[in-house]
C-alpha cells in the first residue's frame, strides 16, 4: 500500500512512501518539475467528473509534462531511500524532509498518523 506516490498532487510530491516487507519506505525525488503543472480537478488521487473530464485533464498535464523542465533537487536527501522505518520515524522524517523544502504531501502524513494512532490504542 503506498500513502503518496511522486504522482500526488498533480505530480508536485518529492516522495514516494509505502509499506515494504521490513517496515515503511521513503523514496527521495532526486528532479522537479519546474513550474505549475496543470491539476486534474480534485487530485490525481481522487477525480470528481465525468469520465471525459478526466481524459481531457490527464491530457493537458501529461502533454506539459512531457515537455516539462526539470531541475536538480539540491540536498543532501534527494535521491536517497529510507527504509525499516516506523510509523513515528517516518512521520517524524517526512515532517522534517517538508520543513527542509521537500514538497511531502499532507495526505500521506495524515494516514500514517492515523494508522500510528489505531496502532497505540490495540496496544492500551
Amino acid at each position: 500500500m503506498s500513502y503518496c506516490r511522486f504522482s500526488s498532487d498533480d505530480f508536485s510530491s518529492d516522495v514516494y512512501v509505502y509499506e515494504g516487507c521490513d517496515g515503511l519506505v521513503i523514496h527521495m525525488a532526486s528532479v522537479r518539475v519546474v513550474g505549475p503543472i496543470p491539476p486534474v480537478p480534485g487530485g490525481n488521487d481522487v477525480f470528481i467528473g465525468s469520465l471525459e473530464e478526466l481524459q481531457n485533464a490527464m491530457k493537458v498535464q501529461n502533454d506539459y509534462l512531457e515537455q516539462a523542465h526539470f531541475v536538480v533537487i539540491d540536498h543532501p536527501d534527494a535521491g536517497k531511500v529510507f527504509d525499516r522505518l516506523d510509523h513515528e520515524a517516518c512521520i517524524a522524517k517526512l515532517k522534517a524532509l517538508r520543513s527542509e523544502g521537500f514538497r511531502v504531501p499532507q495526505i500521506a502524513i495524515d494516514a500514517l498518523e492515523e494508522e500510528a494512532a489505531e496502532a497505540h490504542e490495540k496496544q492500551l
